[in-house]
């Protein structure tokens, strides 16, 4: 019996290996404030950029930042973009275990509170999972109204 894999109706070939493709950057994306930030009116002043397991909702609760030895937060500071956003001037870089699925990037502050946060967007993939890089003005932070 021949196996036509490839062929449109035949058989997926069998696979003895996992996946080896994950996200690659330049990674950017735009930070939207949670509820808690916009209760305030304000952006805290010592900013950390952490990296997130499990998006929050809508509000900005229920949020999972990556717990991991490898996982340092990195100070962020804001500038003004324009009308409607502030921007990290400066580029972030985080090593992770390439197990960990990382979906979205934050904003804390020092007691680990989400103030902004935003799912990742990247540029394609590639065989080495562990390093997240944002390069200067990749980030963009919705300023709160």
């Amino acid at each position: 019996m021949t196996l036509n894999y490839g062929r449109a109706g035949g058989p997926v070939p069998p696979s003895d290996r996992p996946n080896t493709q994950h996200p690659h950057g330049p990674f950017a994306a735009t930070l939207s404030p949670s509820i808690f930030a916009g209760a305030r009116g304000a952006y805290g002043d010592d900013l950390l950029l952490a990296l997130l397991e499990q998006m929050p909702d809508m509000d900005g609760a229920h949020g999972v930042i990556v717990r991991h030895p490898q996982h340092q937060p990195v100070p962020a500071h804001l500038e003004i973009e324009d009308k409607a956003h502030l921007i990290i001037p400066h580029k972030a870089r985080f090593m992770v275990d390439d197990k960990l699925r990382v979906a979205g990037v934050a904003l804390i502050n020092p007691a680990g509170e989400l103030e902004a946060f935003g799912r990742l967007s990247d540029g394609g993939y590639f065989k080495r999972p562990n390093e997240r890089v944002f390069p200067p003005y990749s980030l963009r932070v919705r300023k709160l109204s």
